[in-house]
């Protein structure tokens, strides 16, 4: 299945990320950035995005042209091109925008305003556009290349559950999510790139201690 494998960072990506180079490796199905804030889960996304996911577009997985500033490089398994989907939950909230990738901006500004006047609450409008998310994603017949930037941005529990269903059930190539949503971070199933040593592990750990704190409040009312 063809895939990313590896992408080095360098140039002002890498400075932004506090390092002069940085690789990072990744593995099929779906892959979680995960840090506190600031720790350049987004960075990276961003890069993919302007790096690596122009070439995937046009079906140039390796190649840059001579004339353009290299900030990264990556090795890919497998020669199929993909078809490529990129959503920023953060920077395009379902609020007050749309997106860049197959999901475009005016397709969101449209949903909005049919729901806007069709009396649509904002939880609805979530379920929607990640009904419409999951719709593209099959279309793609499992051969999508995927980049979710901080779907915890808009997202309320319900919704990230939702998200989360979608991952685990589409038959995706690759999906590279950044995120520091628990929800995610504790999915066995998905692979974890750390931006912060051990920070799976302490979210995951957190979680169990406030579960037996309700759990021994429970038992004591």
């Amino acid at each position: 299945m063809t895939h990313l494998q590896k992408l080095t960072i360098f140039g002002h990506y890498a400075k932004r990320l506090g390092r002069s180079r940085i690789t990072l490796r990744f593995k099929p199905g779906v892959t979680l950035l995960v840090g506190p804030n600031g720790s350049g889960k987004s960075t990276v996304i961003e890069c993919l995005r302007r790096e690596v996911l122009a070439k995937v577009k046009t079906n140039e997985w390796g190649d840059r042209a001579k004339d353009q500033k290299r900030y990264a490089s990556w090795d890919v398994v497998g020669e199929t091109p993909l078809p490529p989907f990129y959503f920023d939950f953060e920077k395009d909230n379902p609020r007050v925008g749309g997106s860049d990738g197959t999901m475009s901006l005016a397709d969101i500004r449209r949903m909005q305003m049919r729901w806007k006047y069709a009396g649509r609450s904002h939880g609805q409008f979530t379920k929607d556009v990640l009904a419409e998310l999951e719709s593209k994603l099959i279309s793609k017949k499992g051969l999508a290349f995927v980049l979710i930037d901080e779907p915890e941005q808009a997202l309320d529990l319900e919704g990230m559950r939702g998200l989360h269903s979608i991952l685990r059930r589409t038959d995706l190539a690759q999906a590279i999510v950044a995120t520091h949503h628990p929800f995610l971070i504790a999915e066995p199933a998905f692979n974890c790139v750390e931006m912060r040593a051990g920070y799976r592990n302490e979210v995951v750990d957190s979680i169990l201690k406030a579960a037996d704190f309700w759990r021994n409040r429970c038992r004591d009312q």
